[in-house]
């Protein structure tokens, strides 16, 4: 087909000018002078051969042809409108915007977000840090990764993974430094996280060694530092074995003592509450959910000989029954 179409930006203005019926009126809402309103016009007039206005002194009238021309562009511009939005929120809704730590990030979810591209290949996957606690009603995030109890505001949330704190380092310095008990770590260095500066602690009370000190303590502002800082042979880390698994199984990390400690407080899925309207959403939701679930089989398989204590709670019931309401922490 052959379209015999005008400008359609003159047919804008036209249409802005036919409806407000006023070149100045017109020129205020599209932001340009009366002058151009009127010359758009007079392109448009030219193109279809008709005059479409009355020009008077202090104000213009649609002629008959004027006003049966409106009638006809402002439905093909709401038509124009109405599909163009149709697209847009499709093309929103396949946009999610997803916030959590750096580290969990880089060291769980991009590694594992092939596979949902390739599940859902138009869907959009914006990816943002942070780690303030999340509120749906202010923060421009769709769906969010947290550490904490299983409860924050407006929100609902589903037990993504449990949080298994292992001690790392490097190979060579782990031959430096060999470690059959808790005890050998003692006057050695120790990575941290600023974020997490109780790592430690937690994983030294549930081996038995509450009380034991490190020679020297360096700090990061994120585990992943703390983690690139180990595996440069600069002293011990300490992280959850999901984020280490891949180091271990490459030998860029390797554990001096095998035992991994359990946190009271786990990784959870996080998302407004109410239900969700968004099916690429609840897509997103569910496969992370099963990517969580598959972790306990594949870390067992990596890394056979961790020794998994669970100082904390007994089981999974007794944690939910004690929540208290209160958000965690981020890596």
């Amino acid at each position: 087909m052959s379209w015999r179409l005008p400008p359609l930006n003159s047919v804008r203005v036209f249409e802005a000018a036919g409806r407000l019926k006023s070149f100045s009126r017109a020129a205020k809402e599209l932001s340009v002078t009366p002058g151009a309103v009127s010359r758009q016009v007079k392109l448009l007039e030219d193109f279809v051969g008709v005059r479409l206005f009355e020009r008077f002194s202090r104000e213009v009238r649609l002629t008959e042809a004027g006003g049966r021309y409106l009638q006809s562009v402002s439905e093909g511009l709401e038509l124009i409108n109405a599909a163009t939005a149709h697209f847009s929120e499709r093309r929103m809704e396949s946009r999610l915007r997803v916030s959590s730590s750096i580290t969990v990030l880089m060291r769980w979810l991009i590694p594992r977000l092939i596979r949902f591209h390739a599940a859902y290949p138009g869907v959009d996957v914006q990816l943002s840090t942070s780690l303030k606690p999340i509120d749906f009603r202010l923060d421009d995030v769709d769906i969010a990764i947290r550490l904490g109890g299983g409860r924050w505001p407006n929100a609902r949330a589903d037990l993504l993974m449990a949080s298994r704190l292992l001690p790392v380092c490097s190979p060579a310095f782990a031959a430096r430094h060999p470690v059959t008990t808790p005890e050998d770590l003692a006057g050695q260095t120790f990575l941290h996280s600023t974020v997490r500066p109780n790592n430690w602690q937690v994983w030294l009370r549930g081996v038995g060694t509450p009380n034991l000190t490190s020679k020297r303590n360096i700090n990061f502002e994120s585990s992943s530092l703390a983690l690139q800082a180990a595996a440069e042979g600069m002293g011990y880390a300490v992280a959850p074995l999901q984020f280490i698994a891949s180091d271990i199984e490459s030998g860029r990390l390797v554990v001096p003592y095998p035992h991994a400690v359990a946190e009271s407080d786990r990784f959870y899925v996080v998302y407004a509450e109410g239900p969700i309207a968004n099916p690429i959403l609840r897509s997103l939701r569910d496969w992370m959910l099963e990517e969580g679930e598959h972790e306990d089989g594949s870390l067992a398989h990596l890394v056979p000989s961790v020794i998994l204590h669970e100082p904390y709670r007994s089981s999974f019931a007794d944690e939910v029954a004690s929540v208290d309401g209160k958000s965690g922490s981020d890596l």
